[in-house]
């Protein structure tokens, strides 16, 4: 929202007099906690998964056709030589800050099923889960990893109490709030980044 507003200043070298200044500015809505802490996790993923993780994972071949292959892996190696991280933080922190994420994308929706409700906070923790047994099944690509589920449900745990689901849910396909529609799928979205090819 753009004002316009007069700014009084009493600030002058030669006489003692006021100058009104018209200045235009953009005030921003107040940002708030849950789309904050949002979007620093999933900028975090982002760099982890850009950076330290396989190339071989979508994420990392849509930026490889968009950028010069060449570049971007003497991009990667450089920094992965000179700041190299552990394990868990390379691939079990961004399965955890997706769930966090997502958690706090669904947390104040539900489906209806026939006569059952399920209630989508727990679906981040559920996905997690599951993805990780059919890893442990040889049912998907990649390898299981208890803490991954470990770091997912702690992540879990600390969206429902960082960011408190509201006591009126709504349900998920009636509900009006689009843009809280719409950033709880493409948070689902996201997870598809990190598939390997």
């Amino acid at each position: 929202m753009l004002f316009v507003t007069q700014i009084f200043l009493m600030n002058s070298s030669v006489k003692n007099e006021f100058y009104f200044i018209h200045r235009k500015f953009v005030v921003l809505p107040p940002v708030k906690k849950d789309s904050l802490i949002s979007i620093v996790f999933l900028l975090i993923a982002l760099m982890i998964y850009l950076i330290w993780r396989s190339e071989s994972i979508v994420l990392n071949h849509l930026v490889g056709s968009i950028f010069s292959n060449n570049d971007f892996n003497d991009w990667r190696e450089t920094i992965t030589t000179r700041l190299p991280l552990n394990d868990l933080i390379v691939f079990s922190l961004p399965g955890g800050l997706w769930v966090f994420v997502s958690t706090v994308a669904f947390k104040d929706f539900y489906v209806l099923f026939k006569k059952l409700t399920f209630n989508l906070m727990f679906l981040p923790i559920t996905i997690s889960v599951v993805i990780e047994l059919s890893q442990l099944l040889h049912l998907s690509k990649g390898t299981f990893d208890g803490w991954d589920i470990l770091i997912s449900l702690v992540f879990w745990v600390a969206a429902l109490i960082i960011c408190p689901p509201t006591e009126i849910k709504e349900e998920f396909f009636k509900s009006e709030q689009t843009s809280k529609k719409i950033w709880a799928i493409i948070s689902l979205l996201i997870l598809s980044l990190a598939h390997q090819i």
